[in-house]
């Protein structure tokens, strides 16, 4: 019995209800009182039975909860906040084996729901219902069943907020939502504070902890003085690396951009880019003119080459690289030669030759914390101790002037 409604199953599972029927908590289909058992003919064979203040559930054979009578808090569990005379299936509980009901909220415990003839901890615990009190403090604990019954959170404070739990199936986790009511509610996911006003909506999963947003923004407590804000249309992933540092990823398929507050500092993470806080260490990075076949005293032919590399950022980021200015990318062979005037030679947008008096590769890369770090390289020509070598250092001037005048007439571009 409830605040209003009688309940009783017989042995051939037939539903009996009696009493006050105002808001259809009978679910006979009518808003008339009753004041003797009728059969309740729309639903049969249930194995367990609870009533709120006016509201009914109650789990029928094949794991189904069903539940009637008055919605306005969404205790029903359709998805809606509509009184219903006659029995709705509640979403999401599947493999039901016990429920429980509150004035205005309902609860319920999935049994053997991936059939391996066991009920345990990977069917999960309590996963859905509306947690809804007069208290100002409401602690509820659930699991997300889909990551098998991982331990997923607790409502700490309600404040005065209606605060609906779902089974959500795309994508899969658990959706949270504040529906109605003032002030913030804090829901503790996946060892995370989630605060929210009405209005917000979130799916969350506990893989790390997962959220894509649908209504906001939604402000997540990673720890004391770590507070991400994510707006609707945002999907992140938090992966904690320490207890105070956590990779923050807003994935490209976001719409816009979250924001970090770190410290005393404000970081914006737009879609695709991943954020790493507490990281103070930048990245390394490596930079060389690695030479192809002979070289000579004063030219030859080099494979750019350059790494950065991070302890914790996985994927950090070649911001420029330039050999005296000019753009080039790891693997590009250049041509280069020195001398006292600099002439460039540049085929579809890239670097293919460079005189110069001398050259500088310079390679900066950035990580998701936004350290950064440059590496300088230059070439190494090759040098000729035998005594020859003062002849050719000693070129005449004839050969200096026919060098330079084939140079005139060759055929030269520039940038």
């Amino acid at each position: 019995a409830g605040g209003s409604p009688s309940l009783a199953v017989t042995s051939d599972g037939t539903i009996w209800v009696w009493g006050r029927n105002a808001e259809g908590q009978l679910g006979d289909g009518t808003l008339t009182n009753q004041v003797s058992p009728v059969p309740l003919a729309s639903l049969m064979y249930a194995v367990a039975m609870v009533a709120g203040e006016s509201h009914s559930i109650a789990v029928i054979a094949d794991g189904n909860a069903w539940a009637w009578g008055d919605n306005s808090q969404g205790q029903l569990g359709d998805g809606t906040t509509t009184n219903h005379p006659t029995p709705v299936r509640s979403r999401g509980l599947a493999g039901a084996v016990a429920i429980a009901a509150g004035a205005f909220h309902s609860q319920a415990i999935i049994g053997d729901r991936d059939r391996d003839g066991i009920v345990d901890p990977v069917d999960g615990q309590v996963v859905a219902g509306v947690f809804v009190d007069h208290r100002k403090v409401y602690s509820a604990n659930f699991t997300d069943q889909n990551l098998g019954g991982v331990s997923f959170g607790f409502i700490a404070d309600r404040s005065d907020l209606t605060v609906n739990v779902l089974e959500a199936v795309n994508p899969a986790g658990v959706w949270l939502g504040a529906s109605s009511g003032a002030g913030t509610a804090t829901v503790n996911a996946c060892g995370f504070d989630v605060f929210l006003t009405a209005g917000d909506s979130t799916v969350v999963t506990c893989s790390s902890l997962a959220a894509q947003v649908f209504a906001g923004p939604i402000e997540i407590q990673l720890a004391p003085d770590i507070l991400v804000v994510a707006p609707a249309g945002v999907t992140l992933t938090v992966t904690q690396l320490s207890p105070e540092q956590f990779r923050v990823e807003n994935a490209a398929v976001s719409l816009v951009s979250l924001t970090i507050l770190s410290q005393g500092q404000e970081f914006d993470v737009p879609p695709g880019n991943t954020f790493v806080t507490g990281d103070t260490t930048p990245p390394v990075v490596t930079a060389a003119f690695v030479p192809l076949g002979e070289v000579e005293e004063d030219e030859g032919r080099f494979r750019i080459e350059y790494a950065c590399r991070d302890s914790v950022d996985p994927s950090p980021a070649i911001t420029a690289a330039a050999v005296n200015g000019i753009p080039v990318h790891h693997g590009q062979v250049v041509k280069l030669e020195l001398d006292d005037e600099t002439e460039v030679k540049i085929k579809d947008g890239v670097l293919k030759k460079l005189e110069a008096p001398f050259f500088t590769l310079v390679v900066s890369c950035s990580d998701a914390s936004g350290n950064a770090a440059t590496a300088t390289a230059s070439p190494q020509f090759s040098s000729d101790d035998d005594d020859d070598d003062d002849e050719d250092e000693d070129e005449d001037e004839d050969d200096k002037k026919k060098r330079k005048t084939k140079k005139e007439r060759s055929n030269k571009y520039r940038d």
